[in-house]
């Protein structure tokens, strides 16, 4: 069975992943952020049909790296959800169990 420290720390840990997440989510924004800043700067330095392939590929790959920033803050939120819910079903049930031991 565990204890009130495990379940504890079991959810510290899912929470700091969840945080760490949410920074690699900012990251690949901020990423996204500055390739479309770059694109801009191309656009007004660089005419022609090689620069309009190369800003298009450019603004494909940074809608991938937003669409990858929004789905991993999904998943930090999803772990902090089931981690939530997780923690209070082990404190309960421990808290249940023990009530039962004690009688």
């Amino acid at each position: 069975m565990k204890t009130e420290l495990s379940i504890y720390l079991d959810y510290r840990n899912a929470m700091t992943q969840a945080r760490q997440l949410d920074e690699a989510a900012g990251i690949l924004s901020h990423q996204a952020e500055n390739l479309d800043n770059c694109c801009i700067e191309i656009a007004s330095a660089w005419d022609g049909e090689d620069s309009e392939n190369y800003i298009r590929k450019a603004r494909l790959l940074g809608e991938k790296l937003t669409n990858a920033a929004r789905n991993t803050r999904i998943a930090a939120d999803t772990i902090r959800g089931i981690a939530e819910k997780t923690y209070q079903a082990e404190k309960t049930a421990l808290q249940i169990a023990s009530a039962r031991t004690y009688r």
